[in-house]
């Protein structure tokens, strides 16, 4: 997943690497916990309002993580 995001991150001018590794790894901790929010917070050692707060800034929509597993 690593070598992906530098990948994508090189493609992408001007771009950061962490806004693209932090929306690469909520993403695959909502995949993996089935959506809940909760324990992908606690997957990814934040608080639910800290990724929930993340999820709404990259734009990350509950419903199309469940769906995605």
């Amino acid at each position: 997943m690593l070598e992906q995001v530098l990948d994508l991150a090189s493609i992408t001018e001007g771009a950061e690497i962490i806004p693209l590794v932090e929306r690469a790894l909520i993403r695959k901790a909502l995949q993996k916990t089935g959506g809940n929010q909760v324990r992908a917070a606690r997957l990814l050692g934040i608080s639910r309002n800290t990724l929930r707060s993340r999820m709404k800034k990259y734009r990350i929509a509950k419903e199309v993580e469940i769906t995605r597993g």
